[in-house]
């Protein structure tokens, strides 16, 4: 039977991608500079973490639902500062 890391390990995971995310979304407001691709990318990307953020809700996936909300935020956020 195979055996998954220890809870506090997908939590510490998580939790280090939530920070990681928050660092980059803080940097890129300060500098009101967005990542440097098309609003269409930031529309795909978006939706695809958006995907799978869901796919990984649904199979209780802590990190994989990490990775897919700190994505869409990060995405989110861009489009939001070249907005402005």
């Amino acid at each position: 039977m195979e055996q998954k890391p220890f809870r506090g390990l997908r939590l510490l995971i998580a939790a280090f991608l939530g920070v990681a995310a928050l660092f980059m979304i803080g940097n890129m407001v300060i500098m009101r500079e967005p990542l440097t691709f098309s609003v269409l990318w930031h529309w795909v990307f978006i939706i695809g973490f958006l995907a799978i953020s869901f796919i990984n809700l649904r199979a209780k996936s802590f990190v994989g639902t990490a990775i897919g909300l700190s994505g869409f935020a990060i995405c989110l956020t861009s489009l939001i500062v070249m907005a402005l």
